[in-house]
């Protein structure tokens, strides 16, 4: 019961020769000429009270001269007020809101001589300015005012709204255009004419017969071809349809848009309000290939055998010989003579011309490949694709889908902007603006074209360029070398040597925290598609946490410490969690390299053979209470704050590096310097300094220089000194005392020494 067949006007392309349907529309500028007519009032003047003296004339503007041939119709709007005005001692029947508001028509300084209700335009009629016809005129709401005279030329052969009302006022279709653009019988004296030179032909013979007003030109947005670029044009023609409204399938639409998840969240109000108002869907084209409509008509009566046997019998030898079968047989091969004409009781057929609308192939293709394969699942969880098919792909499967299973054919929708130069250009060969992605791979190498992409938001357009590339080089670089570190330093961790979350010191419970959290965030950007949220999610962990702090501050103890020590083996067992879990997030992102990566990682712990084969990661539950990331927060801050102070007794030759560095530290807040002093040995390693204290109040004596100001921290002040400790040979960390028996070592260097019976104890 959806399909139909029916006249009515569709875009049509005269070049391609067939219909279109409004996807395959593209709107571009398009100049057209501007002109407003003069149509000849021959009936009902007596009730305007202009009697029978002198010419009144009702004034319609076009810009497709082309159509005036088929024009059956003046449209009025009931609810606007019109006027009988004078110019040049003619009389014009127009509209007052367009009077008033037409730049064009505000210059001509028509003389107002009456005002009319819209309504009282009902009955009147006009004659066509060059043909034997007469012009009715009708009221209708979408007369739109001010635009052009508030009297719309209405020809149902070429016009949506104008085809609506010739069928509320029974008024004659009339096509003035073939399906190869050339005038029919319809345009009288225009016929045989093509359409792109009759324009010009129509305008010189109005102006001729002293009914052209005005000629001008004006650009506007008009529809073209998707295929071809050419203007189109609505014309009317023998077409199928899917009926939009039956069974209330627009309902049913609309309420299957409200389940879906639209990424992003525009693209719901985008698609709902396109289907809200979508015509009827035009199924057909007239094209020398493609799918084949299985319809057949009787050669008697020309009635189609719409019978859902017939089209199993087609579907039976497509699925044998292939779809182009349908123009190697005629009718009877498919049917057999099982059927009759249910009109007239033939037996005779022949088959229909017209193949499907290439939208409708895709519209199907969730039916086609997701219900024809047990192991996929119908609905689909994703359709993906750029943001312009929420008139294309997207609207047209969602009709499908709900027409014949009641549902949306997907769960979630994702649309993407388009990718452009680095000007903002669309990318065309004919501009030598193209970039290959091959090209790119070959140059920088799939991973980091997939890191550049990732980093886009892609809902928006994208603009590509080399600059960009290489600065995601830069990135992947820093996220490669710390992959290499880490990699590096489970050279000899044993999954049986990880040490308990409890047992852990402070740093390393909190580095597990902060991956909790990177994992939180990262899955939940993911999940919404919001890979640039998670790109940057990343790339702030690795860059300003996990290498810049916890790694650098932990080489100490990778390096220094022994072996099987807690604290190394600690470090060891954060390092192995967060490369773990880091990998896999990475994944999508830079595929090669994590995998990479992960071979080395799965050949010496017992992991999956691929990253792809891994679980997603979740978060650990680490044993850190509030108190204490309070106080590794409060580190951090105070962190950043004495690393400039740092920055500055380098720069001034004070110290040749951080380890050298005794750093005092005053805090106004006493509460806060209470938990500082609490964790001064994880301050000291925070800093890598040789000492740090932290004490309560702020000496008079101490500058401007040495103070600052914190939201958190509140007023403080840092003095940075350089107690010419001496430096250990081995951890390079600087002490007021080394070791007595090994004089260039530490305290501490010389234990973990011993303990490896590498020096005599």
């Amino acid at each position: 019961g959806y399909i139909y067949r029916g006249l009515k006007p569709v875009f049509w392309c005269h070049h391609c020769e067939t219909s279109l349907a409004e996807a395959e529309i593209e709107y571009k500028e398009k100049t057209s000429p501007s002109i407003f007519v003069k149509f000849p009032l021959k009936e009902g003047l007596e009730k305007l009270g202009v009697g029978s003296e002198g010419k009144l004339y009702a004034l319609i503007w076009t810009t497709t001269p082309w159509t005036l041939p088929a024009n059956v119709a003046i449209a009025y709007n009931p609810e606007a007020t019109y006027v009988i005005a004078e110019l040049n001692g003619e009389l014009y029947l127009l509209g007052k809101e367009a009077l008033n508001s037409n730049p064009v028509l505000k210059e001509m300084n028509f003389k107002v001589l009456k005002e009319l209700r819209g309504e009282e335009l009902s009955g009147l009629k006009a004659q066509h300015p060059f043909l034997d016809r007469e012009s009715v005129f009708i009221p209708a709401d979408y007369v739109t005012l001010g635009e052009g005279t508030d009297l719309v030329h209405t020809a149902p052969g070429h016009g949506e709204e104008d085809f609506q009302s010739g069928k509320k006022f029974n008024l004659p279709v009339l096509v003035g255009v073939d399906e190869h653009g050339y005038m029919t019988d319809v345009a009288g004296p225009f016929k045989g004419y093509h359409i792109t030179e009759v324009d010009e032909l129509i305008i010189k013979h109005l102006q001729e017969k002293g009914l052209l007003l005005y000629r001008g030109e004006v650009t506007h947005s008009y529809p073209h071809c998707w295929r071809c670029k050419n203007p189109v044009i609505f014309r009317a023609s023998e077409q199928w349809f899917l009926n939009v409204e039956h069974n209330n399938l627009r309902k049913r639409l609309l309420e299957e848009i409200d389940k879906v998840k639209w990424y992003p969240e525009w693209g719901y109000s985008r698609i709902r309000s396109m289907v809200e108002v979508r015509p009827d869907w035009c199924l057909s084209r007239q094209r020398v290939w493609g799918v084949p409509i299985p319809v057949f008509y009787c050669k008697n009566c020309g009635a189609p055998l719409l019978n859902p046997e017939a089209v199993r019998k087609v579907e039976e030898v497509f699925a044998l010989e292939g779809a182009d079968s349908w123009w190697l047989h005629d009718a009877d091969y498919f049917l057999k003579g099982e059927f009759k004409c249910e009109k007239c009781g033939s037996t005779e057929f022949e088959k229909e011309k017209d193949i499907f609308d290439v939208w409708f192939e895709s519209a199907v293709s969730h039916s086609a490949v997701l219900k024809t394969r047990p192991y996929l699942r119908w609905p689909s969880d994703l359709y993906l694709e750029g943001n312009d098919q929420h008139r294309g792909w997207f609207q047209v499967s969602l009709i499908t889908s709900v027409a014949a299973y009641d549902r949306a054919p997907y769960r979630e929708v994702v649309t993407h902007g388009w990718v452009l130069d680095a000007q903002g250009r669309a990318m065309h060969k004919s501009l030598g603006n193209v970039i290959d992605p091959m090209d790119v791979v070959e140059k920088y190498g799939a991973d980091i074209l997939r890191l550049y992409l990732a980093s886009m938001d892609y809902k928006g357009d994208i603009k590509f360029s080399y600059a960009g590339l290489d600065q995601t080089t830069e990135i992947y670089k820093k996220w490669r070398n710390t992959i290499r570190f880490t990699l590096g330093n489970l050279y000899d961790f044993e999954l049986t040597k990880a040490v308990r979350y409890e047992d852990m010191p402070l740093l390393e419970r909190y580095a597990l925290y902060r991956l909790n959290d990177l994992i939180s965030k990262v899955t939940n950007y993911f999940n919404v598609y919001d890979f640039h949220k998670a790109f940057q999610e990343i790339h702030n962990y690795i860059v300003r946490f996990l290498s810049s702090v916890y790694l650098d501050v932990r080489k100490d103890v990778l390096y220094t410490f022994a072996p099987d020590s807690l604290e190394r083996r600690a470090t060891q067992t954060v390092i192995y969690q967060t490369l773990k879990s880091l990998l896999i997030m990475l994944f999508p992102m830079i595929s090669f390299t994590s995998e990479e990566a992960w071979g080395i990682l799965a050949s010496k712990f017992e992991l999956p053979l691929s990253v792809a084969l891994a679980d997603w990661p979740t978060p650990i539950e680490v044993p850190i209470s509030q108190e204490e990331l309070r106080a590794v927060d409060l580190m951090m801050r105070t962190r950043d704050i004495v690393n400039d102070y740092i920055e500055r007794a380098k720069l001034s030759g004070l110290i040749s590096q951080p380890p050298q560095a005794l750093v005092k530290i005053y805090l106004k807040r006493t509460d806060l310097g209470e938990i500082l002093r609490d964790h001064l040995e994880d301050m000291k390693t925070l800093l890598r300094v040789a000492e740090v204290s932290v004490q309560d109040g702020i000496p008079s004596e101490l500058g401007e220089e040495d103070r600052t100001s914190d939201p958190e921290l509140g007023e403080l002040a840092v003095v940075v000194e350089n107690p010419n400790y001496h430096k250990c040979q081995r951890c390079w960390n600087y002490y007021p005392k080394l070791n007595d028996k090994y004089p260039e070592l530490c305290d501490r260097c010389v234990k973990v020494l011993e303990s490896m019976k590498l020096l005599p104890i």
